[in-house]
């Protein structure tokens, strides 16, 4: 794996998901991907303010948000 012994008895001890190579490379994605859809929801909400948007688009986004909210949270418990 390319770690130091005491490194990985550290992992196998300390047993947090965090200090595993692959995992902590996808909460990297997962975090650059919230960062991305944060960029989308300003957008979003400019798009809003002008006036663009019907309340049915506005209700839809908030079910997806919801959604959204939702998968984090599991796979924050999951951690």
């Amino acid at each position: 794996m390319g770690v130091k012994d005491s490194q990985y008895l550290r992992m196998l001890i300390t047993n947090k998901p965090r200090d595993y190579p692959a995992i902590r490379e996808e909460l990297y994605r997962l975090n650059n991907e919230i960062n991305h859809i944060g960029v989308n929801i300003n957008q979003v909400v400019h798009n809003n303010n002008s006036g663009l948007y019907s309340r049915e688009d506005k209700h839809r986004l908030y079910v997806m948000m919801k959604q959204l909210k939702n998968l984090i949270q599991t796979v924050l418990e999951k951690l």
